[in-house]
């Protein structure tokens, strides 16, 4: 075996070396026969002690790169790793430690399309930063046929490790909205209108993004509820108007409900919802009941929609500052 053999060990395991390459181990006299070694990517040379590595293929009447290697270095006079690059990972071709120095305590990772320091748990999948539209609050007063008309809501998206190859927004029996611009950001508007749907049910917008790799979603949702109502007044019982006008009052599909009124002499406590959520238990101020059957009174909203609701009064007017919990 040769003296060569006996002074090197060659690992196979990094991608870094490629082509034929000349090894000598360092004091072998030129007298003797070099051994050639053929490194495909995936290789490395390793070194126990002082060599030279030679570029194979490099005429002898020209100058070779040498490179004498330590325990634990690695160096190589081929293609794609620049001289004096012994000792840095950044000569490395798929590696980039320049545009992004590292910091403490980061790491490599791969972006796509090199190794670059990053935090450890780092992303650099595709992914959707960002999805809005002008469609305003999501939670909206049920309404009777177009809520938005075409061209009323406008889209827009950014994205995180891109740019997207593709992004469209879908909603119901829509066609695909394609948004505007080369990275499918948009600002687009809607080319469809969109109804109201049933009482208590939704409209859900669904960003569709790719990268050519991975497809994300993301949805923005909008749900329809009507007003319940609550406060004091000093009638027996209340008309659409009466109820309208109590003090408080909120959109929600659910008849629970813990609120805190004042009543004065001759002032009784009302709260009112659709009949569809049911009937209601009372707590009065720490006693269970004190609140009369209901009557039932038809509200129109101020979208045009019409359903009953049930007026609660309690039994007593005067109460002073009360809490009542509804069930």
């Amino acid at each position: 075996m040769s003296q060569l053999i006996r002074q090197l060990q060659v690992d196979i395991d990094l991608a870094a070396l490629s082509g034929a390459i000349v090894i000598e181990s360092s004091g072998i006299s030129s007298s003797l026969d070099s051994d050639l070694y053929t490194l495909v990517s995936g290789d490395i040379l390793s070194a126990s002690g002082a060599c030279i590595i030679e570029s194979s293929g490099i005429a002898s009447s020209l100058d070779s790169d040498l490179y004498t290697l330590v325990s634990g270095d690695i160096a190589a006079a081929v293609s794609g790793i620049a001289p004096g690059a012994s000792g840095s990972i950044n000569g490395l071709s798929d590696v980039d430690t320049t545009t992004d120095p590292p910091a403490n305590n980061e790491v490599l990772k791969w972006n796509g399309s090199n190794w670059v320091p990053a935090v450890y748990n780092a992303s650099f999948t595709f992914s959707i930063a960002s999805f809005s539209d002008t469609g305003g609050s999501t939670t909206v007063e049920i309404g009777t046929g177009e809520w938005k008309a075409i061209g009323a809501v406008s889209f827009s998206a950014t994205y995180n490790n891109g740019p997207a190859t593709s992004g469209y927004v879908t909603q119901g029996a829509w066609a695909s909205l394609i948004l505007a611009g080369a990275g499918f950001e948009g600002p687009t508007v809607s080319t469809e209108s969109v109804d109201y749907p049933s009482v208590g049910s939704s409209r859900t917008f669904t960003l569709h993004a790719t990268d050519g790799e991975t497809s994300p979603t993301n949805n923005n949702t909008y749900v329809f509820y009507n007003y319940r109502y609550w406060g004091v007044d000093s009638n027996t019982s209340l008309n659409e108007a009466q109820i309208e006008a109590l003090a408080g009052s909120e959109l929600s599909n659910n008849n629970n409900k813990t609120f805190t009124v004042t009543a004065a002499a001759g002032e009784y406590l009302y709260y009112c919802y659709p009949t569809r959520l049911g009937t209601s238990s009372f707590t009065v101020g720490g006693f269970e009941g004190g609140f009369e059957a209901p009557d039932t009174v038809s509200v129109t909203n101020s979208k045009s929609f019409t359903e009953d609701y049930y007026v609660y009064r309690s039994t007593n007017s005067g109460l002073g500052e009360t809490t009542v919990v509804v069930t």
